[in-house]
Protein backbone atom coordinates (compact mmCIF):
# COMPACT_ATOMS: atom_id res chain seq x y z
CA UNK A 1 0.00 0.00 0.00
CA UNK A 2 1.52 3.11 -0.88
CA UNK A 3 1.16 6.00 1.64
CA UNK A 4 0.57 9.73 0.79
CA UNK A 5 0.62 12.22 3.96
CA UNK A 6 -0.34 14.87 1.28
CA UNK A 7 -3.80 13.31 1.01
CA UNK A 8 -4.19 12.82 4.46
CA UNK A 9 -2.82 16.22 5.07
CA UNK A 10 -5.25 17.85 2.81
CA UNK A 11 -8.03 15.47 3.96
CA UNK A 12 -7.40 16.45 7.77
CA UNK A 13 -7.55 20.17 7.01
CA UNK A 14 -10.74 20.24 5.26
CA UNK A 15 -12.25 17.76 8.67
CA UNK A 16 -10.51 20.49 11.00
CA UNK A 17 -12.47 23.19 9.11
CA UNK A 18 -15.72 21.41 9.28
CA UNK A 19 -15.22 20.34 13.11
CA UNK A 20 -14.46 24.59 13.78
CA UNK A 21 -18.23 25.65 11.71
CA UNK A 22 -19.87 22.85 13.78
CA UNK A 23 -17.95 24.32 16.78
CA UNK A 24 -19.27 27.45 16.27
CA UNK A 25 -22.70 26.42 16.03
CA UNK A 26 -22.30 24.81 19.34
CA UNK A 27 -20.93 27.85 21.51
CA UNK A 28 -23.63 29.79 19.48
CA UNK A 29 -26.19 27.75 21.21
CA UNK A 30 -25.11 24.74 23.68
CA UNK A 31 -28.71 23.99 24.69
CA UNK A 32 -29.23 22.57 21.11
CA UNK A 33 -26.54 20.18 21.71
CA UNK A 34 -27.01 16.57 23.31
CA UNK A 35 -27.51 13.18 23.19
CA UNK A 36 -30.57 12.26 21.31
CA UNK A 37 -30.70 8.65 20.39
CA UNK A 38 -28.99 5.69 21.48
CA UNK A 39 -29.42 1.98 19.03
CA UNK A 40 -28.00 -0.63 17.04
CA UNK A 41 -27.39 -1.53 13.74
CA UNK A 42 -26.41 -4.26 11.49
CA UNK A 43 -25.49 -4.59 7.89
CA UNK A 44 -25.00 -6.86 4.96
CA UNK A 45 -23.20 -6.92 1.23
CA UNK A 46 -25.62 -5.51 -1.25
CA UNK A 47 -23.49 -6.81 -3.94
CA UNK A 48 -22.21 -9.60 -5.18
CA UNK A 49 -18.23 -8.19 -4.56
CA UNK A 50 -19.50 -7.68 -1.11
CA UNK A 51 -21.37 -11.02 -0.35
CA UNK A 52 -20.88 -12.57 3.29
CA UNK A 53 -19.52 -8.96 4.75
CA UNK A 54 -21.59 -8.45 8.19
CA UNK A 55 -21.38 -5.44 9.79
CA UNK A 56 -22.95 -4.87 13.55
CA UNK A 57 -22.37 -1.45 15.36
CA UNK A 58 -23.94 0.27 18.47
CA UNK A 59 -24.81 3.90 17.98
CA UNK A 60 -24.78 7.44 19.65
CA UNK A 61 -26.68 9.74 17.59
CA UNK A 62 -25.93 13.74 18.93
CA UNK A 63 -28.46 16.25 18.06
CA UNK A 64 -26.67 19.82 16.60
CA UNK A 65 -27.35 23.21 17.01
CA UNK A 66 -29.70 23.23 13.97
CA UNK A 67 -32.53 23.32 12.21
CA UNK A 68 -33.37 25.17 8.98
CA UNK A 69 -37.26 26.07 8.39
CA UNK A 70 -37.80 24.75 4.18
CA UNK A 71 -41.39 26.49 4.28
CA UNK A 72 -44.75 24.85 3.62
CA UNK A 73 -44.00 22.92 7.48
CA UNK A 74 -40.59 21.05 5.85
CA UNK A 75 -37.15 21.22 8.10
CA UNK A 76 -33.97 20.09 7.87
CA UNK A 77 -32.14 19.57 10.93
CA UNK A 78 -28.14 17.95 11.69
CA UNK A 79 -27.64 15.03 14.26
CA UNK A 80 -24.11 13.54 14.72
CA UNK A 81 -23.92 9.61 14.22
CA UNK A 82 -21.04 7.93 16.29
CA UNK A 83 -20.84 4.57 15.97
CA UNK A 84 -18.45 1.34 17.24
CA UNK A 85 -18.88 -2.33 15.99
CA UNK A 86 -17.37 -4.73 14.30
CA UNK A 87 -17.05 -5.46 10.75
CA UNK A 88 -15.78 -9.05 8.59
CA UNK A 89 -16.42 -11.80 6.45
CA UNK A 90 -16.68 -15.18 7.96
CA UNK A 91 -14.58 -14.98 11.46
CA UNK A 92 -12.31 -12.67 9.75
CA UNK A 93 -13.22 -9.08 10.69
CA UNK A 94 -12.18 -6.22 13.15
CA UNK A 95 -13.11 -3.16 14.94
CA UNK A 96 -14.99 -0.13 13.22
CA UNK A 97 -15.61 3.44 14.57
CA UNK A 98 -17.31 6.04 13.22
CA UNK A 99 -18.57 9.84 13.36
CA UNK A 100 -21.32 11.14 10.71
CA UNK A 101 -22.38 14.25 10.25
CA UNK A 102 -26.10 13.60 8.88
CA UNK A 103 -28.62 15.74 7.29
CA UNK A 104 -32.16 15.32 7.90
CA UNK A 105 -35.39 16.29 5.90
CA UNK A 106 -38.63 15.61 7.56
CA UNK A 107 -42.08 17.64 7.53
CA UNK A 108 -43.02 16.75 11.76
CA UNK A 109 -45.65 15.55 12.75
CA UNK A 110 -45.56 13.09 9.57
CA UNK A 111 -43.59 10.22 11.05
CA UNK A 112 -40.82 9.50 7.86
CA UNK A 113 -37.80 11.41 7.60
CA UNK A 114 -34.96 10.61 4.97
CA UNK A 115 -31.77 11.29 6.03
CA UNK A 116 -28.04 11.71 4.36
CA UNK A 117 -24.30 11.54 5.73
CA UNK A 118 -21.00 11.69 5.15
CA UNK A 119 -18.24 10.87 7.14
CA UNK A 120 -14.73 9.36 8.77
CA UNK A 121 -14.74 5.64 9.82
CA UNK A 122 -11.82 3.41 10.91
CA UNK A 123 -11.91 -0.18 10.03
CA UNK A 124 -9.18 -2.65 11.90
CA UNK A 125 -9.10 -4.49 9.33
CA UNK A 126 -9.48 -4.17 5.43
CA UNK A 127 -8.60 -7.39 3.47
CA UNK A 128 -11.49 -9.71 3.04
CA UNK A 129 -11.18 -12.72 0.97
CA UNK A 130 -12.16 -10.77 -2.22
CA UNK A 131 -12.06 -7.44 -1.37
CA UNK A 132 -9.41 -5.07 -0.26
CA UNK A 133 -10.72 -1.90 0.77
CA UNK A 134 -6.88 -0.57 1.11
CA UNK A 135 -6.17 1.14 4.02
CA UNK A 136 -7.89 2.01 7.90
CA UNK A 137 -9.04 5.12 7.01
CA UNK A 138 -12.54 4.95 5.62
CA UNK A 139 -14.93 7.75 4.28
CA UNK A 140 -18.35 6.71 4.92
CA UNK A 141 -22.05 7.68 3.15
CA UNK A 142 -25.27 6.29 3.94
CA UNK A 143 -28.88 7.59 2.43
CA UNK A 144 -32.15 6.21 3.96
CA UNK A 145 -35.50 6.41 5.14
CA UNK A 146 -36.23 6.39 9.30
CA UNK A 147 -39.76 5.52 10.50
CA UNK A 148 -40.72 6.94 14.09
CA UNK A 149 -42.66 4.17 15.45
CA UNK A 150 -43.54 5.61 18.44
CA UNK A 151 -42.37 8.57 20.31
CA UNK A 152 -39.84 6.86 21.73
CA UNK A 153 -38.73 4.36 18.71
CA UNK A 154 -37.07 4.39 15.54
CA UNK A 155 -36.47 2.08 12.71
CA UNK A 156 -34.26 2.92 10.05
CA UNK A 157 -32.81 1.33 6.96
CA UNK A 158 -29.61 2.55 5.39
CA UNK A 159 -27.37 1.86 2.02
CA UNK A 160 -23.91 2.41 3.06
CA UNK A 161 -20.92 3.24 0.70
CA UNK A 162 -17.39 2.79 2.22
CA UNK A 163 -14.26 3.23 0.35
CA UNK A 164 -11.58 5.05 1.06
CA UNK A 165 -11.48 7.46 -1.26
CA UNK A 166 -8.92 7.24 -3.46
CA UNK A 167 -6.33 7.64 -0.79
CA UNK A 168 -4.86 3.88 -0.48
CA UNK A 169 -4.72 1.59 -3.29
CA UNK A 170 -6.41 -0.23 -4.04
CA UNK A 171 -9.90 1.45 -4.11
CA UNK A 172 -12.64 -1.19 -4.47
CA UNK A 173 -15.16 0.24 -1.76
CA UNK A 174 -18.02 -1.72 -0.23
CA UNK A 175 -21.60 -1.19 -0.20
CA UNK A 176 -24.05 -2.65 2.54
CA UNK A 177 -27.70 -2.60 3.45
CA UNK A 178 -28.47 -1.43 6.86
CA UNK A 179 -30.80 -1.66 9.37
CA UNK A 180 -31.26 0.25 13.04
CA UNK A 181 -33.15 0.01 15.46
CA UNK A 182 -32.98 3.45 18.33
CA UNK A 183 -34.33 4.57 21.27
CA UNK A 184 -34.89 8.28 21.13
CA UNK A 185 -34.66 10.73 23.93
Amino acid sequence: MRFSWLKYRRLAIICFLVWCADARCVAADPTRFGLESIGAQAGFGASSTSEGIFQSEAVLGFSLPSDWNLGKDWRTWLRLDTSAGWLGQDDHGGLTFAAVPTLVLGRPPFPVTVEIGVGPRYIKEWEFKEKNLGSHFQISSALGPNLELTRWLRLSYRFQHMSNGGLAVPNQGLNLHFVALRYVF
